[in-house]
Parts: C-alpha cells; structure tokens; sequence
C-alpha cells in the first residue's frame, strides 16, 4: 500500500467511514477534498491522483464505495 492510499484511508476513518449502521460512512468530496488539501505543488493533478487512488483501494478490497456516495472501509483496512 502506497502512502497516499494510507492517508486516503486514514482520511476515510477520521470522517466515519469506519463506523456501520445508519451513521456510518464518510462522504466522496469532503474526503477526498481534505485528502488533497496540502497537496502543494501536485495539486494540480489531483483529481487524476483522486480517481486512481481510490480505484485501487477499491479495488483491493479496502474500501466501499455505495451508491449514496458514502465510503465504508471493509474489515481489511480496519
């Protein structure tokens, strides 16, 4: 795991994304807009870096995504 999808993840469970029942999750864009925040100088390629960051860790199996734009993070990333 990179260290940006470490700080996704971090980013996800400080926002609630690691709590279940009807409270949980973290939303998309607050997430990954504070994810990004001090990006600095690779600012500029940010919602590229959002969109594959978040594919991969999706992809592994860390992080949910549903379809009210919530993430939940799976027990692997708990």
């Amino acid at each position: 795991m990179t260290p940006a999808q470490r700080r996704l993840i971090e980013e996800i469970r400080s926002q609630g994304g690691d709590k279940d029942g009807p409270n949980g999750g973290a939303e998309y864009w607050p997430v990954v807009n504070d994810w990004v925040h001090d990006a600095g100088r690779v600012k500029s390629l940010a919602l590229r870096n959002i969109n594959a960051t978040v594919a991969v860790v999706i992809r592994e199996g860390y992080v949910t995504l549903d379809d009210d734009g919530l993430f939940h993070l799976t027990d692997k990333a708990r």
